[in-house]
Formats: C-alpha cells, sequence, structure tokens
C-alpha cells in the first residue's frame, strides 16, 4: 500500500476545478485550501501529466470554475461544457464585456444572436464536409423531452 501524502490528503478533500482562462485553460485540477486566498487569487494544484504531475500555484479567481457534478439537461448546456467551447466562449464574453456591454445589452444580445445564425448558416452550407460534433444531455440520454 502507498503511503499517503499531503497532497494527496489535499487533492482527496478539495474540490475539482476546471480552468477556463489563462495560462492553464483547458486543464483540471483542484482547490488547495491549505493555502490562503487574497483578493484577486486562489491557490490552487493544477494537474499537469506531460509536465511531471501536480503543481501548486496561485491563479486568477475568474480563470477557474468548479466542476459540476450535475449532468447537463439541456444539449445546449452539454456543449457549453465541452472544454475548448467554454474556454471560447469565455474569452470572448470578457472582450465584449470591455466595452461596457450593459450600456446596451439587448442589442448585444441580438448581435450575438446574429453571429451564432451566421455560423450556423456557414456550417450548413459545408455539407458534406462539415465536422459535425454531438455530446449527449441529460434529456437525450434518459429518452425525455424537455417542454418549454
Amino acid at each position: 500500500m502507498t503511503p499517503v501524502t499531503p497532497l494527496d490528503e489535499v487533492i482527496a478533500k478539495a474540490e475539482c476545478i476546471k480552468f477556463v482562462a489563462g495560462k492553464y485553460k483547458g486543464k483540471q485540477g483542484w482547490l488547495d485550501h491549505t493555502r490562503t486566498a487574497d483578493a484577486s487569487t486562489t491557490p490552487v494544484i493544477v494537474n499537469l501529466p506531460k509536465k511531471g504531475g501536480l503543481y501548486g500555484t496561485f491563479v486568477h479567481t475568474g480563470s477557474f470554475r468548479k466542476i459540476s457534478t450535475d449532468q447537463p439537461m439541456t444539449y445546449a448546456e452539454a456543449v457549453f461544457q465541452v472544454p475548448a467551447i467554454e474556454a471560447s466562449i469565455v474569452e470572448a464574453m470578457r472582450k465584449l464585456a470591455k466595452y461596457d456591454i450593459s450600456k446596451d445589452e439587448e442589442e448585444f444580445k441580438k448581435q450575438l444572436d446574429k453571429e451564432m445564425m451566421a455560423a450556423k448558416d456557414w456550417m450548413e452550407q459545408k455539407g458534406d464536409d462539415a465536422d459535425w460534433r454531438r455530446v449527449k444531455s441529460w434529456e437525450e440520454r434518459n429518452g425525455a423531452v424537455h417542454s418549454a
């Protein structure tokens, strides 16, 4: 039996997180409750298998999210949980937020909807060359139908 190291104990009690921005975007890790956070950073343990394992560091608080144990209920929720999609959307929305989207929030939503429809049309125009990807929501895995 392998002896338990302090790091193993930290990970066993820690909340799992995923990095959605910054240096570790796309990686997973854990909150490190053995060290103290400050106003803008949080202590974490990053899983870096290619670099030799686990790495303790501090990251900006907005660069990670807790990994939800809830299954996505809708197809859209499932797609938004794909790490590359989530990180790209976080990055794009943060760039938009720099322009004070609260000044015209409804129009920003209309513009985003327009861009989403243009992207959908672009993909459909590719025909047989389209690279469609699918994820399954809770509804699809369980045969449930969502009623709005």
